[in-house]
């Protein structure tokens, strides 16, 4: 009896889609909502520059980390939403304008002259702004790597779920191969067993 007698092995194509549905990389959008408030909290420095009305350096600190708080939060929000792991960088970054906003009353100053302090609404603005970049920051980060972490490229080494039950009703014993391509092949092995 030879090896073609006990099992019949048949290639099983499995388009991209699946392949993709199968293997993303944050399929429960983990810190898309953080990505969110971030965005929230850069249009929040846009409008409160129109309503305390900064001071020189102030002014335009606020602007250009209201712009970048923007558009780094719509990005990983982006990213996180189209089910893909944010982006560590863009959550670091974050957190050191998080830091530039704490530091900014004190190195720049609430009125004309340069460091000099007043314990205005804009002083408490920015702080706050800060502390609250800060952490999002430092969170959104950490979501990025642990997101990256529970899904390592090993796990493409296992066919999918998907693939399996495409297979049919008997035993499957299915490989993948990848190094840069999706290939698949399955050997089917009959129910019953001859001997």
């Amino acid at each position: 009896m030879s090896d073609t007698d006990k099992y019949e092995r048949r290639e099983v194509e499995v388009s991209e889609e699946h392949v993709e549905h199968d293997y993303r990389e944050n399929p429960s959008e983990r810190g898309k909502w953080v990505s969110g408030l971030i965005a929230v909290l850069g249009l929040w420095l846009l409008v409160q520059v129109l309503a305390f009305n900064p001071v020189g350096g102030n002014f335009w600190s606020d602007v250009i980390v209201g712009i970048a708080l923007v558009v780094l939060g719509g990005y990983n929000y982006n990213r996180r939403a189209n089910e893909r792991a944010g982006s560590v960088a863009a959550g670091v970054f974050v957190a050191l304008l998080g830091l530039w906003m704490i530091v900014t009353p004190f190195v720049l100053g609430q009125t004309a002259g340069t460091g000099a302090v007043v314990g205005d609404l804009e002083f408490w603005n920015d702080i706050i702004v800060g502390v609250l970049a800060l952490g999002l920051g430092a969170y959104s980060a950490n979501e990025a790597r642990e997101t990256r972490a529970m899904t390592p490229l090993e796990r493409n080494s296992e066919p999918s779920r998907y693939f399996l039950s495409s297979c049919g009703g008997s035993r499957v014993r299915a490989s993948v191969r990848s190094r840069g391509r999706q290939s698949f092949s399955a050997v089917e092995y009959p129910d019953s067993d001859p001997s």
